[in-house]
């Protein structure tokens, strides 16, 4: 019993530390705004849960992404890519500027001085450009159909007993019709925040890089979104991040 007992209270420290760093990850890939690879780097990170933030990056942000975790004058990353981006192929473009890389099309690693940081953000961002480009549109694969009121923190929390959500357990990714938007705004470099109401049910939505499919206050939209409980300043608060957004027939 009580090795069990120690069992969970690692493994919620381990889950403390990775939403730490993911939220810092999050802020600092915001600030890359459209950027065709995020790159984030902090000294303060731990090295055995970036593999996980960089997935959780790709998946939001959809583009590849690395998390370095830096230590003194050199960093070790763990990167993750998008379907139909090889990031082996990426990196391989970069790899002059690494002490050593190595990975395959969907996960890598690689280790890299602090001083080259900065031009390996602009290799990594031109290689990535053209690999996105010939990238063919992804098809999304839903799990279930599902009204906004069904989506509340009882709900998401069981679904989180379901991970780690990564490559060959994906995050489950649900659909919603004809929600009301109720408010609209652009917020960040190029994100899209929404109040979403379906019969008496109101929730709040993120979608990074989604500005551009903005829909006005009052239509009627149809959402694809993981549902997630977001940490803010200590604060918990439910959210759908949005993978895409289209408006609904018949407005």
């Amino acid at each position: 019993m009580e090795s069990a007992r120690r069992c969970d209270a690692l493994n919620e420290q381990r889950k403390e530390i990775q939403r730490r760093i993911l939220e810092a990850a999050r802020a600092q890939a915001e600030e890359q705004g459209d950027a065709p690879f995020l790159l984030v780097a902090d000294e303060d990170w731990h090295p055995g849960v970036i593999g996980i933030v960089a997935g959780r990056l790709t998946e939001e942000f959809e583009r590849p992404a690395a998390v370095v975790a830096l230590e003194g004058e050199v960093g070790r990353a763990s990167a993750r890519s998008v379907e139909g981006v090889d990031l082996f192929a990426v990196l391989s473009r970069c790899s002059e500027l690494f002490v050593r890389f190595g990975g395959h099309a969907a996960a890598a690693g690689f280790t890299v001085e602090r001083k080259q940081l900065e031009a390996l953000r602009l290799a990594l961002a031109g290689a990535a450009e053209r690999a996105l480009a010939d990238r063919p549109a992804p098809s999304l694969q839903l799990d279930a159909e599902l009204s906004l009121a069904t989506i509340d923190f009882g709900f998401v929390r069981q679904l989180a007993r379901l991970g780690p959500h990564g490559e060959g357990n994906p995050t489950p990714l649900f659909l919603t019709r004809r929600a009301r938007v109720e408010s609209s705004q652009i917020v960040g470099a190029n994100h899209l925040r929404l109040a979403l109401r379906q019969d008496r049910a109101v929730r709040q939505a993120i979608g990074f890089g989604l500005a551009e499919s903005r829909p006005e206050p009052g239509s009627r939209v149809d959402i694809a979104y993981v549902a997630e409980i977001d940490h803010y300043k200590g604060v918990e608060r439910l959210r759908l991040r949005l993978v895409d957004i289209a408006p609904s027939r018949g407005g």
